[in-house]
């Protein structure tokens, strides 16, 4: 740092020890201008300038929060198919459930509702047998539901047999897609 000229003598002097410190740390480097001008000029045209330091960092963002959908899109609706003339689940049937229900669990900050189970069947076999068996293939589903957690209040059976047929059928034929259980639950 040169202080040869008179107009910033005083300057100089009095600001010299913080001046130098600065300088001496690299941090800030100091350019006068004279060509003339006056000494109040002159102290004006002093520049500071930070040399190598980086720019300040940017404002921090707020981070963006993703809205977080209502319960009603976690409702589970689904069917499970039994094997002909049995009211046991299947391993496949077992996993649908498991499945609805992992669903629902992922969502910690939802609940189950209400719970729907409409058991059918096919239309071979008597009328009235199929009627007790649609009912025990809901029952059956019921009692899987429970055994995950499912409370026994919230869920309401029904059996409609050979009723409301998801293929419609003659009488006495045997269609997988008929022999099923159809499960809603509502998620709140």
């Amino acid at each position: 740092f040169v202080a040869a000229f008179g107009a910033i003598e005083h300057f100089v002097d009095t600001h010299a020890q913080f001046i130098d410190s600065l300088i001496e740390a690299g941090e800030f480097h100091v350019r006068i201008n004279l060509n003339g001008y006056s000494q109040e000029e002159v102290l004006n045209s002093v520049v500071y300038d930070s040399g190598s330091l980086p720019p300040p960092p940017p404002p921090p963002t707020q981070a963006e929060v993703a809205p977080v959908a209502p319960c009603s899109t976690v409702n589970q609706a689904f069917v499970v198919y039994f094997e002909w003339d049995r009211a046991d689940l299947t391993s496949q049937a077992s996993a649908v459930i498991d499945q609805a229900i992992a669903n629902i669990r992922d969502r910690a900050d939802c609940s189950t509702g209400d719970v729907t189970i409409v058991g059918h069947t096919d239309t071979s076999g008597a009328s009235a047998y199929n009627q007790r068996l649609s009912a025990r293939r809901a029952s059956v589903v019921s009692d899987a539901l429970q055994a995950r957690g499912i409370s026994a209040e919230a869920i309401d059976t029904d059996g409609r047999g050979e009723n409301d047929l998801a293929k419609a059928t003659n009488d006495g034929v045997r269609e997988p897609l008929n022999r099923r259980s159809e499960i809603t639950i509502i998620v709140q």
